[in-house]
């Protein structure tokens, strides 16, 4: 009897919902710069840096500001700062197709249903800002049901261009990632990408995989630039890379299952990495 009194409420209190789908809240004055914002380009699984968001606002002068938190808030702060990365302008039919479906007021005060028994579903949600452009109320919800809210979010995301928020965002996203891969050291992004290409063209290994970055992230310990050359061999049992450094500096980066297991500096003639076997 209690189980079919709540699902008979559930179903009332929809319909209540569908006759008055907004609502009765004051709507403070909107940002006279930003149009409406979103996250954009996160996946919803993978390692921490496939997940993490672009937050995108779209400006009132048809230009495209793309965010993303800073390497130094990633790595030493408990909440994200944010930080301009790059930005694109909208052709006026791009601008003109969002702003004819979108009406901040309606979106603000737009009640948005949520089907919460879908386990691996998404979210979807688009922001509107304050006179001052903070963040007035972020709108959507998990598997978002109401249709106009969707037909709104569509707009949005379908007259963007999207390839270009998605290479802007991969981009930074592998500067963030080689920040913590080098343990908050910055290097220049030719030289990285030459210098892992060695290593994993040496190796015939996916540049991308943990080993590769753990042998450059030790290489660049040693305070070195550009490498001049890489040789694979092995020497017993025992596997190792030598690389000598485009300053002429040489080492033997000897390798394990997972990356390097020591270094011997051949131009000191010293171990400044040993083993722990």
């Amino acid at each position: 009897m209690y189980k079919t009194f709540i699902v008979f409420m559930m179903v009332i209190m929809s319909f209540v919902m569908d006759l008055n789908p907004y609502e009765s809240i004051s709507v403070p004055e909107f940002s006279d710069e930003y149009l409406v914002g979103f996250d954009y380009g996160g996946s919803s699984w993978g390692e921490f840096y496939d997940c993490l968001d672009a937050k995108v606002i779209i400006c009132t002068n048809h230009d495209v500001l793309i965010l993303m938190p800073t390497a130094e808030s990633i790595r030493y702060k408990n909440m994200y700062e944010y930080e301009e990365i790059g930005k694109i302008t909208l052709t006026d039919m791009q601008y003109s197709n969002i702003e004819t479906v979108l009406d901040r007021e309606e979106l603000y005060t737009l009640k948005i249903r949520s089907e919460k028994d879908v386990c691996d579903g998404y979210s979807m949600y688009l922001y509107l800002y304050n006179k001052d452009n903070t963040v007035a109320k972020e709108c959507g919800a998990y598997m978002p049901t109401t249709e106009r809210f969707i037909e709104i979010y569509d707009a949005v995301i379908d007259n963007i261009p999207g390839k270009e928020i998605s290479d802007i965002r991969e981009k930074n996203v592998k500067r963030l990632r080689r920040y913590e891969i080098l343990g908050g050291k910055t290097v220049d992004d030719e030289e990285y990408e030459a210098n892992r290409s060695m290593i994993a063209n040496e190796l015939d290994l996916d540049p991308n995989l943990r080993k590769v970055e753990i042998i450059i992230s030790r290489y660049y310990e040693f305070e070195e630039g550009l490498i001049k050359s890489v040789l694979h061999g092995t020497e017993n049992v025992d596997e190792y890379l030598y690389i000598q450094s485009e300053s002429g500096n040489e080492y033997r980066f000897y390798l394990d299952g997972v990356g390097v297991d020591c270094i011997y500096d051949i131009t000191k003639d010293e171990w400044p990495v040993r083993s722990y076997r």
